[in-house]
């Protein structure tokens, strides 16, 4: 015999009762926000100063002080550092390869890209205390390109053998030409390996600039 279906349930009757609060949405005491902690004041910023010492760490002893002779990076630590070229490139520019002024406060190229007018910095001086002149930026590239008082190599003398001649129509000028254009030039001497030093020191030192 068929199974007798089971009656349905009776319907329930609805209730006025609220319906039930999810816990999540219960609300609950809040606890009070902490304050916001107050700035800490920035520390006065610190004055320079002049003279002492500053001491660094190196991978290894310089061969020698001489910027212009010495080809090793123990000696690049140290005159890179001492030294000022006519332009230099922006620190703050990398990777950008840009080039600023540096002991001269512009330049000026001629149309046919054979002349290069500089324009020092005035009132610029070295450690000693001797005014820079432009004879002083003229001797140091005569020493690169080839040595006049008694350096026996300038391994910089073949990236400079497009200059035909220096000229220093005044102390604040330097005007450089070249045999040919090269586009490289201003690049080049933006480089701390191209440095001004001081043409009185040396000849006082007898071009031995190995220890000064």
């Amino acid at each position: 015999a068929p199974t007798a279906k089971p009656a349905a349930p009776p319907p329930v009757a609805p209730t006025a009762a609220a319906p039930a609060t999810p816990a999540a949405a219960k609300p609950t005491a809040q606890a009070a926000k902490p304050a916001a902690p107050s700035p800490s004041p920035k520390p006065a910023a610190g004055q320079p100063k002049n003279g002492g010492i500053l001491t660094t760490g190196h991978g290894g002893d310089p061969t020698s002080l001489d910027v212009h002779q010495e080809t090793g990076a123990a000696s690049y630590a140290i005159t890179a550092a001492a030294y000022n070229g006519l332009v230099k490139y922006d620190p703050h520019a990398w990777p950008e390869q840009k080039v600023i002024p540096d002991l001269a406060t512009s330049w000026q190229i001629s149309p046919d890209g054979k002349t290069y007018t500089f324009q020092l910095v005035k009132g610029a001086k070295f450690h000693d205390g001797s005014p820079l002149t432009a004879e002083d930026a003229k001797f140091s590239f005569d020493r690169m390109r080839g040595p006049k008082v008694g350096l026996t190599a300038s391994p910089r003398s073949q990236q400079l053998a497009a200059i035909d001649s220096i000229d220093t129509p005044d102390d604040s000028t330097v005007k450089i030409t070249m045999k040919y254009p090269q586009a490289s030039f201003i690049g080049l001497i933006g480089s701390f390996l191209f440095a001004v030093v001081p043409k009185h020191v040396v000849l006082e030192k007898k071009d031995d600039m190995t220890k000064t």
